[in-house]
């Protein structure tokens, strides 16, 4: 008998949480959504991020515009890092944001992926502050 996990749908606040942490870049590739860095502060401040993180945030945005820029047209994925196929979850910690073209070659495989100790502070920061439904299984 083999066990197959379905694949749950990521809910909306997930989706913005897992966005704003990652600050809308691709974590493998490193292009940007056409976001300005005045943009993405005042998404912040939308979504109630207090001014200290903010002005932290600014400080990792720096050179936000020297990223490049997919075309505007192409869709981003949220991606499961290790995939479901192979045992990931929805967690918070294993998901991050890709570009279409990113997530499409990485397929179901397993990239290694380094998510810096902040951006994972940062995003349950963004759980506890958005009320993502929080589970102990999300810090794990």
């Amino acid at each position: 008998m083999s066990y197959k996990r379905s694949r749950n749908q990521i809910s909306d606040k997930r989706r913005t949480v897992i966005n704003l942490r990652d600050g809308y870049i691709c974590r493998y590739c490193g292009c940007r959504i056409d976001k300005s860095k005045e943009q993405m502060v005042a998404l912040y401040r939308k979504h109630g991020i207090d001014e200290t993180v903010i002005q932290f945030l600014s400080f990792w945005l720096r050179n936000y515009e020297d990223r490049v820029i997919k075309d505007s047209k192409m869709e981003w994925h949220m991606d499961h890092i290790k995939p479901i196929s192979l045992g990931g979850f929805d967690w918070p910690l294993n998901l991050t944001l890709a570009c279409e073209a990113c997530n499409l070659e990485k397929s179901a495989n397993i990239v290694d992926v380094k998510i810096p100790l902040w951006q994972h502070l940062f995003g349950i920061y963004l759980m506890v502050k958005l009320g993502d439904g929080l589970k102990i299984g999300d810090f794990l």
